[in-house]
């Protein structure tokens, strides 16, 4: 009987042991290994180039991360910035994004200059931009894709070009969701489209 008792206290001992290690090194490291697959920023390739007080300068940086789970994305940059009081925005120039839509679709974006916030995944496109499924080429100025909200608002000299025909306008929102286009124009202007049969 007082090996039995023995053997139930050595147990009962192991398995306090097994709760401390748990509890204490196991659970952050599964809960960081989550964290890497639930962030933004799952992968970095970048090299500081530059370090100041107040910012740090990279070059040739790539960003890999999704939105809605299901819908990865690449963000490369030649150049990059990012400030020391906001770290979860980065300052791009030369930027080129790659999004792997759901269905099968990929979507690739340019601009002279973007920035990415992290957190959000929300991404916005400055200076000569242009992006394209393959089918449909929309040029502007100004291409802030709201990842949270799963829309995308093209702005500022819009040029939309595709087998159908062509539209100008200031202002063009595509929903993701409903693969719907909001097209308007500032003031008084119309909208001008052309259609191909």
């Amino acid at each position: 009987m007082k090996l039995n008792a023995k053997a139930l206290q050595i147990l009962l001992i192991l398995i306090g042991f097994f709760l401390i290690i748990a509890t204490y090194f196991l659970k952050p490291s599964v809960d960081k290994l989550n964290s890497a697959k639930n962030n933004p920023v799952a992968e970095e390739e970048e090299k500081i180039v530059e370090k100041s007080e107040t910012q740090n300068f990279f070059e040739n940086v790539q960003y890999k991360g999704s939105y809605d789970v299901v819908n990865p994305y690449t963000i490369k940059a030649e150049k990059a910035v990012i400030s020391n009081d906001d770290p979860d925005t980065i300052y791009m120039t030369t930027v080129h994004v790659i999004i792997y839509m759901s269905d099968g679709e990929k979507v690739n974006i340019w601009s002279e200059e973007g920035i990415y916030e992290k957190v959000k995944n929300n991404i916005f496109f400055n200076t000569n931009v242009k992006a394209t499924n393959g089918e449909t080429i929309i040029l502007s100025q100004n291409l802030d894709l709201f990842s949270d909200e799963n829309y995308a608002s093209i702005y500022n000299d819009v040029n939309l070009t595709n087998d159908s025909g062509s539209l100008k306008a200031d202002v063009v929102n595509y929903d993701f969701d409903t693969k719907l286009y909001d097209i308007g124009m500032y003031g008084e202007d119309l909208v001008k489209v052309k259609l191909i049969r």
